[in-house]
Formats: C-alpha cells, sequence, structure tokens
C-alpha cells in the first residue's frame, strides 16, 4: 500500500508540477509577449492564488515521494540499487528535479515576489518619467522566464528517465 500511495503522490503531483511548468514557461509567458501583453496582471494573479507557493508544494512533496521510492525500491542495498543502469536512471532524474526544485525556491519564486511588490509600490507611487522601478520589474520578469526555461528542461530530462527507467 505505500508503494501505491507513493507512486500516487510522485506521479500526480509531478505531472501538475511539470504541466504548470510548461504551460507557463512555453506557453503563456511567450504567447502574452508576442500579443504586446504585459506580464504584470498575470505575475499579480497568480501571487494571489498562491501559485508559487503550490508548484513549490507540488515540486517538493514529488520529491520526497521519489526519494522514498527510491529508498523502498532499494530494499536497503542502496550500492546494488545505485550500480545498476536503472538506479543510475532514477537518480539523474532525480537530482535533475532536485535541482529544478531549488532553482525556482532560490531564483523563480523570490524574483516573482520582488517584482509583485515593486509593482504594488508602481501603483500606489505611479512612476513620473524614467523610473528605475519599471525597468527593474522587467529585469525581475525576465528572470523569472529565463529560469523557467531552464527549470522546465531540467524537469523535462526528470520525465525521461522516470519514463525510461526501467527499459535501460
Amino acid at each position: 500500500m505505500l508503494m501505491v500511495i507513493l507512486r500516487f503522490i510522485h506521479i500526480v503531483l509531478g505531472v501538475l508540477w511539470v504541466g504548470s511548468v510548461f504551460a507557463m514557461t512555453i506557453v503563456v509567458a511567450p504567447g502574452m509577449k508576442e500579443l504586446g501583453l504585459p506580464l504584470d496582471p498575470l505575475m499579480r494573479t497568480l501571487a494571489h492564488k498562491k501559485f508559487p507557493q503550490m508548484m513549490m508544494a507540488f515540486g517538493g512533496l514529488t520529491v520526497l515521494a521519489g526519494l522514498a521510492l527510491m529508498w523502498v525500491l532499494s530494499r536497503g542495498n542502496s550500492a546494488a540499487f545505485f550500480d545498476s543502469p536503472f538506479g543510475h536512471t532514477i537518480s539523474l532524474g532525480g537530482l535533475c528535479a532536485i535541482l529544478a526544485l531549488v532553482l525556482g525556491g532560490s531564483i523563480q519564486r523570490p524574483a516573482m515576489e520582488k517584482a509583485g511588490r515593486i509593482q504594488a509600490d508602481l501603483k500606489n507611487n505611479p512612476p513620473k518619467g524614467d523610473d528605475p522601478r519599471v525597468a527593474e520589474v522587467a529585469r525581475l520578469q525576465a528572470r523569472v522566464v529565463g529560469v523557467g526555461k531552464i527549470v522546465f528542461a531540467l524537469l523535462l530530462v526528470a520525465v525521461t528517465c522516470m519514463a525510461i527507467a526501467r527499459y535501460v
């Protein structure tokens, strides 16, 4: 029963995590930019809906369930498990997912939060002339999107590893 619960958490929350990162990074943000729409309202809405916190929770629980699955699958013989092609592939995928989680939590999320604070300040104190706050928001948004592409690439490698591990 433990394996069923861990696999459920790992797969379902992993799908939600990777799918959300894909949608936001590859479809929504570039689409808005292409249409000439500002990212500010979207970022405010996402922050209001606790989207960054949900993504961190999905990612964190996915990684924890994956680590628990590796522990259960190794059956106490981690040396043999991690020396196998299956273990190597799963480990690579896990490492990529952990790196994605760290980048999302240490770079993307703080940049989104800082941009949100500056945007709130801009709303309360409208810019006059060439306000550096506007450029700072644009820089932070570019960071969020750029790191998002790296996070998505890492998650794509992780998902690929999980999908092919038993066949290598």
